[in-house]
């Protein structure tokens, strides 16, 4: 194993025994993506990585995946055949195993189709989310983690770099040509699973529009929030663009959502409660008028998923440490007419706060 996922099975085991968890099974999901490194095979086969502090961890999986399996993981690998029932197996390897099987956890995520047979098979057993085991984890990225996630946003930057190239032509098309063109220039720049809110005029004002059909227009806005994954993590970036000549308020809240989005990232110091980035955020938008209209969070955790813990909201009292990545991304929605947010990633370092997106926040129009 790389001495990556080496440090990361022992911290999982560690934070097992502290919590009391006996075993961690996981099968597909981002839990396992980040023991592993990477992700594996996801298909109605039974694929599941064991750990316990008592015990060696092995990994049991259909004998279709055996090279994928050596290529994520090379400690004990338990393999099965089309045709055979996995779920017996497993409990056998885990009782031969001597695994303690009271108390197991799994990723929140599990799904069904696995969740059940496990619960039946190994009906004793107290079934437990390993949300709070794992979250606590992942919120501290280590170094390839944050590689990883540089590299996603300086990409997602270029991407949308190259799409807005030559603004002005995308007047009169529609939100789905915008999407497939940033699709395309995202995956040829390396980046997997390519998702984004592309939201024009009106559509701005919601601010998880996931609609296609609306079409860029002079004298309205344009909202493209959007990312990508480079080896398994996420970028995040929103910008808001104007087609046309600017309606004098849309000036003004774009102005007030920048300034937002600077105070809040003055805020994100370390020892700092993530509350603190969320309050500097809204003190701004707050003090020009438009406090009813900011109606989400400033942030949230970025990583194996575009949305983790924590978040920077009002209540939230995780200090802000080395290896925190989250977005900052202010907005002000005014129905029916429009909406502005601007996203950048921060990664907290020994040194304060890395701004991870380096396109420009100020206001460009197309005419």
């Amino acid at each position: 194993m790389s001495v990556n996922m080496t440090n990361r099975i022992e911290r999982v085991m560690r934070a097992m025994g502290n919590s009391k968890i006996d075993t961690l099974l996981l099968t597909p999901s981002s839990g396992l993506k980040y023991v592993l490194g990477q992700g594996p095979i996801v298909d109605e086969r039974l694929f599941v990585l064991a750990l316990s502090p008592h015990s060696e961890p092995f990994i049991l999986a259909n004998r279709l995946y055996a090279a994928e399996v050596l290529d994520i993981f090379d400690g004990n690998q338990i393999f099965w055949s089309d045709g055979e029932d996995p779920y017996p197996l497993l409990a056998r390897e885990l009782k031969r195993r001597k695994y303690p099987l009271n108390k197991i956890a799994v990723d929140q995520s599990t799904q069904a189709r696995y969740l059940f047979p496990l619960m039946d098979i190994l009906s004793k057993s107290r079934f437990y989310s390993a949300s709070q085991l794992l979250d606590s984890l992942r919120a501290y990225k280590d170094a390839e983690e944050c590689a990883r996630i540089r590299e996603a946003c300086h990409r997602s930057d270029e991407a949308l770099r190259r799409v807005m190239e030559d603004g002005g032509q995308w007047a009169g098309q529609t939100e789905a040509e915008f999407f497939a063109r940033l699709s395309y220039e995202m995956t040829a720049l390396g980046l997997d699973e390519p998702g984004a809110c592309i939201c024009a005029g009106p559509h701005a004002a919601d601010p998880h529009y996931t609609g296609r059909l609306g079409r860029i227009e002079q004298g309205n806005c344009l909202l493209v929030d959007f990312g990508g994954t480079y080896q398994g993590y996420y970028s995040d970036m929103t910008r808001t663009f104007w087609f046309g000549d600017p309606d004098p308020e849309f000036v003004r809240v774009h102005e007030i959502v920048c300034q937002a989005n600077a105070a809040a990232k003055e805020a994100a110091v370390l020892g700092n409660p993530l509350q603190e980035v969320d309050r500097a955020a809204r003190h701004v938008i707050e003090s020009a008028g438009y406090g009813p209209y900011f109606i989400h969070r400033t942030g949230h955790g970025v990583g194996i998923d575009v949305h983790e813990e924590p978040n920077a909201a009002e209540g939230e009292q995780t200090e802000l440490q080395p290896g925190m990545a989250f977005s900052v991304e202010p907005g002000i929605y005014l129905p029916g007419r429009f909406g502005v947010r601007i996203e950048d990633l921060i990664l907290m370092t020994e040194k304060g706060a890395e701004v991870l997106h380096n396109y420009p926040r100020t206001l460009i129009c197309y005419t």
